[in-house]
């Protein structure tokens, strides 16, 4: 079957996985996908489901192309319950091919464990062939990285767009050894960022990571970065933090550019700039900074408003809202109510 249906109040595992007849959990779904065309399994409610999804096998084997995604007005929750297994793990196809693994509507809460990762893929450093695609997800109180050893081909690179980090204390991304890379491109994305921990970090002289059109609220002087990563554009951080002796808002591996930095920092930004314009010091006058459930969009005499870079390729904001020049630095694009201009 092309697409599978799953709902954990309705479903059972013996049904043959359509919309009138789902599978019960997210697993049997993945497993009776096609494994020769892309496939879609659409969970239907918006049910806990506690489980490690396993797209493929240890022997070498991913499907094509898979999306595993919340229904319409669903947000199914996928529990680690605080364990050390991963939310989703995914395996190299035989062929050493990039497979990517699309994930939407779905909140991630308390996975961790040192070796796990809310999207694991299971490679080597030199062979990341797993990419995952995160679009309006969540992800809350995760104790291991977001993506671990993920998106290893720069031609299919795992990235997240239109979610929200919240409550997670471990860096949300992960290098597989000194020797790999990590290639995750962040768009259109809200975090709130907790003491004692960074956001991401793709370490030093890492230039594939990406984040771009991004909104940060921390409290934090620990850990080292609350980014670190090659290209940094169009992206806030805010650190409400009394001190910030140990902390670096923005730093850039390859080029920055069109970002903005307010609170105290050791460093607010630093690294490679193209020559845009980058704000320090001025309050973005977010809507609303409690760390658990920030709500980081601006008002008409924010700062962001008409400071961002035109990026074509971003066409959207946070909230879905058409992105038009001149571009908003964050995550979200004023749109000023009906008859009136932001100037009024």
């Amino acid at each position: 079957m092309a697409t599978i249906f799953v709902s954990n109040t309705s479903g059972n595992d013996g049904n043959d996985g359509s919309e009138g007849s789902p599978k019960a959990t997210i697993q049997a779904g993945v497993n009776a996908a096609d494994d020769s065309s892309p496939a879609v399994v659409i969970i239907l409610d918006s049910a806990t489901y506690a489980e490690q999804i396993n797209v493929g096998t240890d022997g070498g084997f991913t499907p094509e192309n898979i999306t595993i995604k919340g229904n319409t007005g669903q947000l199914p929750v996928l529990d680690g319950a605080g364990g050390a297994s991963g939310g989703i793990r995914g395996f190299q196809a035989r062929d050493g091919s990039t497979r990517t693994v699309t994930v939407q509507n779905i909140k991630f809460i308390r996975h961790g464990g040192s070796d796990g990762g809310v999207f694991k893929g299971n490679g080597t450093s030199s062979t990341l062939g797993l990419a995952f695609a995160a679009t309006d997800c969540e992800f809350n109180a995760n104790t291991s990285a977001i993506f671990n050893r993920t998106g290893g081909n720069v031609s299919a690179p795992s990235s997240a767009d239109r979610c929200k980090f919240t409550e997670n204390t471990a860096n949300l991304v992960r290098q597989q050894a000194s020797t790999g890379d990590m290639f995750v491109n962040f768009t259109n994305c809200v975090f709130g960022i907790k003491a004692s921990t960074e956001g991401i970090d793709f370490d030093s002289g890492k230039d594939n990571g990406t984040v771009k059109n991004c909104s940060f609220v921390a409290n934090t002087d620990g850990g080292d970065h609350i980014i670190r990563a090659g290209v940094i554009e169009n992206t806030v951080v805010q650190n409400l933090a009394s001190t910030g002796n140990n902390i670096i808002g923005i730093e850039a591996n390859s080029s920055r550019s069109n970002n903005a930095t307010f609170g105290n920092f050791a460093t607010a930004q630093t690294g490679g700039t193209d020559g845009g314009n980058n704000l320090t010091g001025q309050d973005p006058l977010f809507t609303d900074t409690t760390l658990t459930d920030p709500d980081l969009s601006v008002p008409s005499g924010s700062p962001l408003v008409g400071a961002g870079k035109t990026i074509s390729a971003i066409t959207t904001d946070f909230a879905g809202v058409s992105r038009s020049a001149p571009y908003d630095i964050g995550a979200f694009q004023f749109v000023a109510a009906s008859g009136f201009t932001s100037t009024d």
